[in-house]
């Protein structure tokens, strides 16, 4: 039986063995029906030069195949398939910016939860709107399920014409901790700005103890943009006095800041020790995101705008296993501590 063996090539960037990839490919030819039974493989001098591996790689593949029953030696003719029972695991991609903390958090719910049933391989583009497009095109094709934390808020016309390709192609894609404006892609996202406001509101009563509040940042994207509508939209609701702005040289007591970059978060811990202020009660501070060493700074650690990142990689998660597609929004809250 003619067969076109371009199935078997193995995609720049692969970190697994090249051996299981190439096993891992056969098979998903014989569960896709490339392959059936009866149908010849190709020499070991064209799987060398198919998949660029050495001779010792292209046996090692084969022995395995051989050992669990899928290929069968025939001397003299070549190699054979001669069953068409294969448990080929799905191959899902994940594509990050970077592997912040909070980001890690959602890599390891997933993987939690599907690494012993799927393949799972993660890239990073780095905000890189260039960089994205070039995975997407590299490796997308060898996936079954891509989920994304895209480099931009509105997402390049590039970006969205290979997703669009893709899907079209069966990939399923599921976009973490994003929403595409115009698309109807699946994600699982926070609301950053509906989040600060309904943070701050919950807990209204300990805002108004100071006389003023200041939302802290130091850079400007799409998310910090939408932290500062929910922040200004509940100081005027609330009449309540805010600004927004750099972190301050020197803090002021009975202010509350509210501060979204860590480097900034250390200024103000270090400035308020300067000036004996007590945290919490001379002056108060909110971070955002959650991690470790939030819990143990100062003398009872900082106060946190955060959400169950969790919840984003369990979102994925039930995307993959109920094969339904939705669009979720996660809740944001407060994390009390000393310093609020």
């Amino acid at each position: 039986m003619e067969c076109d063996y371009a199935f078997m090539t193995i995609a720049e960037g692969e970190h697994r063995p090249k051996y299981k990839l190439i096993a891992e490919n056969i098979k998903r030819a014989v569960g896709q029906g490339k392959l059936v039974i009866g149908s010849q493989l190709p020499s070991i001098n064209q799987v060398c030069e198919l998949c660029k591996v050495s001779r010792d790689t292209a046996v090692k593949a084969y022995h395995l195949l051989e050992e669990e029953h899928l290929l069968r030696p025939v001397h003299g003719k070549g190699f054979f398939i001669c069953s068409e029972q294969v448990e080929v695991r799905e191959k899902i991609m994940l594509l990050f910016d970077s592997l912040a903390m909070f980001k890690e958090t959602i890599f390891l719910e997933i993987s939690r939860q599907l690494a012993d049933k799927y393949a799972i391989d993660i890239f990073f583009h780095h905000m890189n709107v260039a960089t994205a497009v070039m995975l997407l095109k590299q490796h997308g094709a060898n996936y079954d399920w891509i989920g994304m934390i895209p480099p931009e808020q509105k997402c390049s016309a590039e970006i969205r014409t290979v997703l669009d390709r893709m899907e079209d192609d069966g990939k399923r894609i599921f976009l973490l901790d994003f929403r595409m404006d115009g698309s109807n892609y699946p994600y699982a996202v926070q609301n950053f700005c509906r989040g600060i406001y309904s943070a701050l509101e919950k807990d209204l009563s300990s805002v108004r103890k100071y006389k003023s509040l200041q939302l802290v940042c130091s850079e400007s994207n799409y998310i910090i943009d939408d932290i500062k509508k929910g922040f200004t939209k509940f100081c005027r609701d609330y009449k309540l006095a805010g600004v927004v702005g750099q972190c301050p040289e020197k803090v002021s007591g009975d202010v509350l800041y509210i501060v979204i970059n860590d480097s900034d978060l250390g200024k103000l811990v270090k400035s308020a020790a300067a000036e004996k202020f007590s945290l919490g009660r001379d002056v108060g501070i909110i971070s955002y995101n959650d991690t470790p060493l939030k819990e143990i700074i100062g003398t009872g650690g900082i106060s946190v705008v955060t959400t169950d990142f969790r919840q984003i990689g369990a979102a994925f998660v039930e995307f993959i296993l109920s094969g339904r597609s939705f669009q979720r929004e996660i809740d944001t809250g407060i994390i009390r501590r000393y310093s609020f």
